[in-house]
């Protein structure tokens, strides 16, 4: 109807529905032509039950009819002949334009040409019926669009768009129809491709559509039905998308490029990058990212294009597959080959039935339960039984579009009971069940779903029609999902189709909005992969207002109904599709209006009442307790899901991005493809993890060892486990079976593991449920929510996702459904979650990190980078500049204050005070000294040419300002050096120092300034010599000479400090005048804000009032004072009190945990049981952690800050504002509780605190350790003890102090407490129990030297004991001297085995304790003896000592091995001696005075006791006693010799270079003596090496009270030294030095004819050098690992000949030069001095092949070591000069050149000192 005369009409609507009488001109209106109104019209009209209904719905009908046939008129023309007035009244009705709505403008011609192009494109050869083309077009009606053309035009418009076509009129009941359909050629025809999940179909014939008609049947006719004879498709189109050339691929792609609104340039750069057909399938995601801009392709838009190319990979496997290309006509003849075997076809039983009633009977389509068994077993879709699925199934949100996570899996089962008549809300499902081979399957779901629709609208009550789920044949309304194979684009148009034919046109309308367009469900299946297998599911929803009181008729026809019943009325009758009868349908027509209102009542009954819940702040309430950050210390563990398909890189990055910002413990992953598509694979680009897998947890499957688990669990990293498979290492997805069986011990030891490291109640467990894909996590869930109690929470996207998850818990009884229901968040989209999680934990950021480069210019630290330096905190050079705070003056002001506040109460300085600069900050006194030296340190090198890491001490003492001091010098230097603090050192420390060094800086490289802040002595010695050692390896691949490799700033505290060293400064507790001033203006402007704002109040900042007075003790006492007596709360006294003693008296003033002290704090502790904080209040919130409820007196004694824990957590810590607060606190409780130290200390041990173990009662246990074990060194050396046991012993006695130490070592089992308090026994005497603790402690760890030391000790200061009693007058009885003797032998062989493990200790320190324990020991027995009742004098004790065959009364009493032992201690002394000195002078040792680490090693003690031992066992006369043998004598002049102090080549230098005056003389005496020894058959290599050692030491003296000697003897006797026997144990290196220095072949000596060994020897010598080397220091033989000292050249090749040959290395150095500098080797003095040697320097830079000749003429090449790497890559394999010096190791190349510097210099005689040695040579 025309719009203006239906707007006549509504002007007139009351008055027509009161005054009409329809049935009075239905007969009239049936009469007009063109079935103005056909009989089913006028029936409809006829059920109105009243007038008023049946006038309305006349009308209704009449709006409907096209315009074109007039029926405004025709209907005022009947109206006029039986009702005149309401004639005239309409005439007489006028309409403005204001009663007309504008028709919506639609270019009807374009639509309908798109509508047939698309469904009969390329139909040569083919027919096609006028009803299928009109069924085809009317789909607009269900758009909205006004479609009312009739046959003619619709004919006269498909004969204009194809080409060839023929038309065939209907005639004797034929059906019109079209042949021969073809695209008009200049048309562009878009090629039809086949879908993959298309059910093959064909077009009917026309013989057939002729046959169908002839039969009366109508429902074959359809478009898309299938037959068995014809293929669908057509042979000229057959083509795979790869065979496309590029124009051909840009053709078909147009129509997609035009959707995603690309504009031309786009397929224009298809044609540059010649994308054809081949191309573009295999393209990914990151082609296009990578190719086009984002501006050109923005991210939906590339990821629709590749959801395409995705469509297009299965079409291409489909036709690869199925091959299609069948030629017309062609008959299937396989089974299989028939279309409708390929149909997905399940039994046809329906869960409610389809009725028709008419003539009393009824017709019901069900099967029995025998024959339901049957049909599922052979129609299942994919020809193979379907297992049951081990869960069940839940239904899409009814109503609710499809979401990326709605997914089915094959084989689960589904509830799909629930129907309740009287519920309209609550839809009615219908499950339509398909037969194998069903023909017209796509007509079919549609009749089906129009019957089932009508029956919904009529009976106002929601349904859902589903196909793909099939019941069961049982009465347990179950269901199962099978899924079905469709072309959801022709499943959707048939569908639209059908409803446009069988609902009335004044209905359509709202048949289209009621109708929900199909949702299409995917249905997961491994083995259907290749055609995707759907659930499709079509939604009713009558809403009241749309239906209204319309009934919902069907053109009887379209539905296949009887002949008899042009239209149908469906219902709903107990769950069954019932057609009603006629006279149902009066009753119905009755009862629709109240059915109606009833729906109308429902709805408003069912909308939400409640307000929906705030999911924000549900997660706040879980997760930080309400706040809008977290507060108190929790530590998350990250449950995660498999991800849904749907969810790639893209969209982790803009919807999941916030897991990587979590501090966690430990990241679960169930999904098998995280490491490459998943979550981990997109945050392994920001952050770094440490990677494990479950196996790795399992112990029986050979995971992890103890030591690993241990080294986990110091580390800093977080920890990502995979559950499910990790690709990387081919483990592949599990199914939920044998998951449990082989990888569920694994999971729970590695939950266990990482639950067992949280404190109790702080845990907080995230589980994300990303998909419905979580089975295998199911099976984990008892496991980890009964270990997360009340500590959980569970994130999804849709109610559906998580109803699994909520039914299996309950169903196993693991949590009650009201803490499922408090503890899901549900519906939040995962944008919103990720916002959420985003803003709570998200870092503060801190913009980008600039570092400087050597250039001058900045470069900048990737993210990555930084994160994995987790070791160190890098300082940005434009640090602070980037925080939003400070673009505007409010904000600014804000922060300052802020982070004032926070510094002046104490806390760590952070970088943003600096920022502010002196506003917050004083720089001290020291500042202008501090950052001369650091900077002195970063340009000048160090004075020992072996030391490249440059060190500056800050010595500070407790609360004096260190750390802010050491930070202001990195904040001053930080735009000229890089600049670092170490936050913790680790094994990865060194390493990560060096990449800073390094990176993105290729060539010249600045040192970075490296602040070290309060860190253990050892640890940090530790990292200088790693270092050092990165330096060395450095040094080899720059191409600048490396001096510096960094300077370290060490901030040590230190209680007495005192100044040692140039560079150490001094901060103590004392401040400058001018400094105080600064302070008391600052804190008049403090005051003078507070008076403003009333906000901080000045008072309150103790840290900064203590500097302001000056460290002044009596404030302390008064802040003190107020502030205690203000807390009256018995947790938080108990806790100030622990907190006080531990700060009191940790010399490192550590933070303790927060959570450590949870059992004493909480509130809510009932009977010592912890609160567990996940515990919900009230309000729903998680109880927060006790330190958000601090009092206000408690948070202005203590500082709260966080600091970084392990596996990557963040922990909040406390202690005391500063030490001295600290102390003073302390003695106020004691004295107001009468309470004694170590009172409080046993308290402290035996509290509920230790009762449970976790990261945080370790840490407290660490400190404890600290406390009781760590010595302060102060002016008089290191204390005995540490402050506290020491002030326990001063003010409470030894049982106290002993009891603190043994009530440590309960809690802890610490090794080294043990050996504490073995110390400690041994201070008191107690030697039963120092035995025992010494005993505990070496047990425990029995390789370490130091344990092993301290029990050496017990029995050695027993020994002391006896001495100091006997020198007190107390004779030693026989019976004492057994006990004496079993003494000194035990403390002897313990310090022997102290020496053993020493010299392969896998430790940085060298322990020389054992060494000069045992001479000590040696000493004191002698000393002791001396004082025996039976003594026999000192001449006599000597003999019985040195002379092995003397026997003396007074030592009768001795037993065998009593006596072997006495005479053998003169040869155990002396070989100790030598070793201590060999190592003082053949390895360097460390020149920092700050890391003497040896404390046994002093110099002048070695001295004292060489001089004690050779006393007792040295000779005093050169004269020989006639009485002795020749081996006698020899041995006589041994010890003579070592009387002497020559007992080694150290022993002959300190003579001389230690200002013996009489050095000479015992040169002299010593070589005489030993010239007789060499000449005897007696000769042992110690007489050989003395003798040379002489030589040498009188050549360097430049002696002239020797005669000469002759060049030959000194080959002699070098020679024979060589092939004389080595002592046990430990060769004299001496043996090998000597015969290479000597006997190397050069000119001079070659000119000279000596007799020098042959290239052999000298080779072997070299070789057998180097292996003496590490078997006397096999340390060193792990160069990489410990190389922590190099061994010392002593001598080199110079000019001359002879012993003038030989340069000591003394005289390169008495002038102040440095080998490595380059000056030095340049010099005349070198140029003159040394001879050099030619050679070829080797491929690697680290060796020297030198070609030597001998004096026959021999050559022969021997290759050496360099001193140093030789960096430039161009010397190598090319000749070279070097100097050759001789190392204790070995020959070596020393400063290695190409051109030969002394060339062309001529040598002189007088500038080569004299030598006492013959020049001339004699045979």
């Amino acid at each position: 109807m025309d719009r203006k005369d239906w707007a006549k009409i509504q002007n007139n609507w009351d008055f027509l529905r009161k005054e009409l009488t329809a049935v009075y001109l239905l007969d009239d209106l049936k009469s007009c032509p063109d079935d103005i109104l056909t009989d089913e019209d006028e029936q409809r009209v006829k059920y109105e039950p009243v007038d008023a209904d049946k006038n309305e719905k006349l009308l209704h009908i009449l709006k409907h009819k096209p315009s074109c046939l007039n029926g405004y008129k025709w209907f005022l023309g009947v109206v006029k002949k039986h009702q005149k007035y309401i004639f005239d009244r309409l005439n007489k009705t006028e309409v403005d334009a204001s009663d007309v709505q504008d028709e919506p403008s639609y270019d009807i011609n374009s639509m309908v040409r798109e509508i047939l192009l698309k469904n009969f494109v390329d139909e040569a050869g083919k027919s096609c019926t006028l009803p299928d083309v009109r069924n085809a077009v009317c789909v607009l009606r269900g758009r909205g669009v006004n479609f009312d053309w009739k046959d003619n035009k619709l004919k006269d418009f498909v004969i204009e768009v194809f080409s060839g076509v023929l038309f065939e009129p209907g005639r004797k009941g034929m059906v019109p129809t079209f042949l021969h359909l073809g695209a008009k050629e200049e048309k562009v025809v878009v090629p039809k491709v086949a879908s993959p999940l298309e059910v093959p179909t064909t077009t009917v014939s026309a013989v057939a559509v002729a046959a169908a008609a002839s039969t009366g049947t109508s429902e074959d006719s359809n478009v898309g039905a299938p037959t068995h004879g014809t293929s669908n498709e057509p042979a000229s189109h057959h083509r795979d998308i790869e065979s496309l050339t590029v124009e051909e691929l840009i053709t078909y792609l147009t129509p997609i490029f035009m959707s995603l609104k690309l504009g031309e340039h786009f397929a224009e750069k298809f044609k540059e990058l010649d994308i054809d057909g081949v191309v573009f399938l295999t393209m990914k995601e990151e082609d296009f990212k990578q190719e086009f801009s984002p501006k050109e392709l923005s991210f939906g838009k590339r990821r629709k294009l590749m959801l395409k190319i995705k469509e297009m990979k299965e079409q291409k496997t489909e036709f690869t597959k199925q091959d299609i290309k069948l030629p017309i006509h062609t008959t299937l003849t396989s089974e299989t080959d028939k279309p409708e075997a390929r149909v997905a076809a399940a039994p046809s039983v329906l869960t409610t039935q389809t009725t028709t009633e008419g003539n009393a009977s009824q017709t019901t389509v069900a099967a029995s339960a025998s024959e339901q068994t049957k049909l599922t077993r052979q129609g299942d879709t994919s020809a193979r039984s379907i297992a049951a699925a081990p869960y069940k199934e839940h239904f899409r949100r009814f109503d609710f579009p499809v979401s990326p996570t709605d997914r089915y899996t094959r084989g689960r089962m589904i509830e799909i009971s629930g129907y309740s008549r009287e519920n309209m809300i609550n839809p009615v499902k219908k499950f339509l069940q398909l037969e194998k081979g069903e023909k017209n399957l796509y007509r079919k779901i549609a009749k089906e779903t129009v019957m089932f629709a009508s029956a919904c609208m009529n009976d106002r009550t929601n349904g859902t029609l589903y196909v793909g789920i099939n019941p069961l044949p049982s009465d347990l309304g179950q269901g199962q999902v099978v899924g079905i194979h469709l072309d959801r684009e022709k499943c959707e148009d048939n569908i639209r189709q059908l409803i446009g034919e069988a609902f009335y046109e004044d209905q359509q309308d709202i048949a289209f909005q009621a109708v929900r367009s199909g949702k299409f469900i995917e249905v997961a299946d491994p083995e259907t992969q290749d055609r995707p297998l759907w659930v499709l599911e079509v939604d009713v929803v009558p809403s009241g207002k749309v239906v209204m009181e319309e009934a919902f008729f069907i053109r009887g026809k379209m539905v296949g109904a009887h002949k008899a019943k042009k239209q149908q009325l469906y219902r709903l009758i107990d769950g069954t599709i019932t057609s009603l009868s006629e006279k149902d349908i009066y009753d119905f027509m009755k009862k629709k209006k109240s059915l109606t209102e009833l729906r109308l009542q429902q709805e408003i009954q069912s909308s939400p009442s409640y307000v929906p819940p705030d999911l924000r702040k549900k997660i706040l309430n879980l997760f930080t307790g309400g706040s809008e950050t977290i507060e108190d210390e929790i530590y998350p563990v990250l449950l995660i899901s498999p991800l849904d398909t749907s969810m790639d890189h893209g969209y982790i990055e803009e919807n999941l991005s916030f897991i990587q910002y979590f501090d966690t413990k430990a990241v679960f992953d169930f999904d098998p493809t995280s490491d490459s598509k998943g979550i981990y694979s997109a945050n392994e680009k920001r952050q770094v993890y440490e990677v494990h897998t479950t196996e790795n947890f399992d112990k029986i499957a050979g995971g992890y060892s103890e030591k690993d688990l241990e080294s986990l669990n110091f580390s800093t990293e977080k920890s990502w486990i995979f559950c499910n498979g990790y690709s990387r290492l081919r483990m592949e997805e599990m199914q939920p079976y044998d998951w449990k069986q082989k990888r569920f011990d694994g999971f729970k030891e590695a939950l266990r593991f990482f639950h067992s490291s949280i404190p109790l109640g702080r845990g907080i467990l995230l589980i994300f449920l990303f998909s419905k894909n979580y089975e295998v996590l199911l099976e984990a869930a008892d496991e980890v929510i009964l270990k997360f109690k009340d500590q959980w929470m569970v994130v999804a996207e849709t109610e559906e996702i998580a109803n699994l998850w909520k039914e299996q818990l309950i169903m196993r009884n693991v949590v009650s459904k009201k803490s499922l229901d408090n503890r899901c968040i549900l519906g939040m989209p995962w944008r919103h979650v990720n916002s959420t999680f985003t803003q709570i934990i998200s870092p503060k950021q801190t913009g980008v990190c600039e570092l400087p480069t050597s250039t001058g210019a900045f470069c900048v630290l990737k993210d990555r980078i930084r994160i994995e330096m987790c070791d160190l905190e890098i300082l940005s050079s434009k640090e602070c500049e980037a925080d939003e705070a400070l673009n505007n003056a409010e904000s600014r002001e804000l922060l300052r204050r802020k982070v004032e506040e926070k510094f002046f109460r104490g806390s760590q300085v952070q970088w943003m005070n600096f920022w502010f600069r002196d506003n917050h900050v004083l720089k001290r006194l020291q500042h202008k000294d501090l950052i001369k030296e650091v900077e002195k340190s970063l340009e000048n090198p160090n004075r020992d040419e072996d030391v490249r890491v440059n060190l500056v001490t800050l010595m500070h003492q407790p609360g004096a300002g260190g750390t802010t001091s050491s930070r202001q010098i990195l904040w001053d230097l930080k735009e000229k050096y890089r600049c670092c603090v170490v936050r913790k050192i680790t094994d990865e420390t060194a390493a990560q120092i060096a990449k800073l060094r390094s990176y993105d800086e290729p060539t010249t490289r600045k040192p970075p300034l490296i602040l070290i802040d309060n860190e253990e002595k050892d640890k940090v010695h530790q990292l200088l010599f790693e270092l050092e050692e990165k330096a060395k390896v450095a040094s080899h691949y720059e191409d600048q000479t490396l001096n510096i490799f960094c300077a370290v700033l060490w901030c040590h505290r230190g209680v007495d400090i005192q100044r040692s060293d140039r560079t150490q400064i001094l901060l103590k507790h004392e401040l400058h005048r001018w400094e105080l001033e600064w302070f008391q203006r600052k804190y008049e402007t403090l005051e003078r804000k507070f008076h403003e704002d009333r906000k901080v109040d000045p008072k309150l900042l103790v840290s900064f009032n203590i500097l302001k007075t000056n460290f002044d003790s009596d404030y302390i006492k008064r802040i003190v004072i107020e502030f205690m007596r203000q807390i009256d709360d018995t947790e938080e006294s108990v806790l100030i009190r622990y907190l006080s003693l531990l700060n009191s008296y940790d010399v490192d003033f550590q933070t303790m945990p927060v959570s450590a002290f949870d059992p004493i704090t909480e509130k809510q502790l009932r009977q010592k049981r912890i609160l567990q904080f996940g515990v919900l209040e009230r309000s729903g919130s998680r109880q927060k952690g006790w330190e958000t409820k601090m009092s206000t007196s408690l948070r202005v004694l203590v500082n709260e800050s966080s600091q970084r824990g392990v596996h990557g957590s963040h922990i909040k810590t406390i202690r005391i504002t500063s030490p001295l607060l600290a102390k003073e606190i302390l003695r106020y409780i004691q004295k107001e509780n009468c309470l004694e130290t170590s009172e409080i200390m046993i308290e402290f041990l035996s509290s509920v605190i230790f009762d449970y173990e976790n990261g945080s009662t370790n840490k407290l246990l660490t400190i404890i350790k600290n406390v009781v074990k760590k010595r302060v060194t102060g002016k008089d050396g290191i204390g005995r003890f540490s402050p506290l046991i020491l002030h326990i012993h001063e003010t409470e006695g030894s049982e106290k102090a002993a009891e603190i130490f043994v009530e440590v070592h309960r809690k802890t089992h610490d090794p080294m407490i043990a050996q504490q308090i073995a110390r400690y026994y041994i201070h008191t005497s107690n030697w039963t129990e120092a035995e025992r603790y010494a005993g505990i402690a070496t047990q425990n760890r029995p390789n370490s030297s130091f344990l092993w030391d301290t029990y050496g000790q017990v029995y050695k200061q027993q020994l002391f004991e006896y001495y100091e009693r006997a020198k007190k007058g107390v004779k030693i009885s026989k019976e004492d001297a057994s006990v004496i003797l079993q003494l000194a032998q035990k403390a002897m062989n313990i310090f022997r085995k102290e020496q053993i493990l020493s010299e392969t200790e896998k430790s940085f320190k060298t322990n020389n304790g054992g060494c000069f324990g045992e001479l000590r020991v040696i000493l004191r027995l002698l000393e002791t003896f001396c004082h025996f009742e039976s003594f026999p004098g000192a001449r006599d004790f000597h003999r019985y000592l040195v002379d092995k065959d003397f026997k003396t009364d007074a030592f009768s009493f001795l037993e065998k091995h009593e006596e072997e032992m006495m005479k053998s201690l003169g040869e155990s002394a002396f070989k100790t001696i030598r070793k201590l000195e060999d190592e003082s002078v053949q390895i360097k040792s460390d020149s920092r005075e700050e890391f003497k680490l040896d404390q046994h090693f002093d110099r002048k003690s070695l001295i004292q006791l060489k001089e004690s031992v050779s006393a007792h066992f040295g000779e005093v006369s050169t004269e020989i006693p006639g009485s002795l043998s020749d081996e006698d004598a020899c041995e006589y002049r041994r010890r003579y010799a070592r009387r002497m102090g020559v007992t080694s080549l150290q022993g002959a230098l300190s003579l001389k270079y230690e200002n013996h005056v009489d050095w000479e003389d015992r040169l002299v005496r010593v070589y005489d003596l030993m010239k007789e020894n060499v000449k005897a058959k007696a000769c042992t290599a110690f007489d050989l090496v003395t003798i040379l050692n002489t030589v040498i030491t009188l050549h360097i003296g430049e002696s002239s009270k020797i005669a000469p000697i002759p060049y030959s003897k000194i080959l002699e006797w070098s020679m024979k030294l060589y092939n004389a026997k080595q002592p046990d144990g430990r060769p004299y290196l001496e043996t090998y030095l000597y015969l290479v220095l000597f006997h190397f072949p050069t000119e001079s000596r070659k000119a000279q004819a000596c007799n020098t060994c042959s290239e052999v020897k000298l080779q072997e010598a070299v070789n057998r050098w180097n292996e003496a080397f590490f078997t006397n220091y096999p340390k060193h033989r792990d160069l990489e690992q410990f190389s922590r000292k190099k061994d010392t050249t002593l001598f080199f090749l110079g000019n001359g000949s002879g012993l003038t040959e030989i340069v000591y290395q003394k005289e390169l150095m008495k002038r102040g030069g440095r080998m490595r500098d380059d000056e030095y080797w340049r010099s005349d003095q070198a140029r003159r001095r040394f001879q050099r040697l030619e050679g070829t320097l080797l491929m690697s830079g680290q060796e020297v092949q030198l070609d030597l000749q001998l004096r026959g003429g021999t050559k022969f090449p021997l290759t050496i070591p360099t001193s140093k790497p030789t960096k430039k890559r161009t010397m190598c394999l090319k000749r070279v000069y070097c100097v050759l010096g001789f190392s204790w190791s070995g020959p070596k190349a020393y400063d290695i050149t190409l051109d030969n510097p002394s060339s062309g210099s001529r040598r002189r005689a007088d500038v080569v000192p004299r030598s006492p040695v013959q020049q001339t040579h004699t045979r």
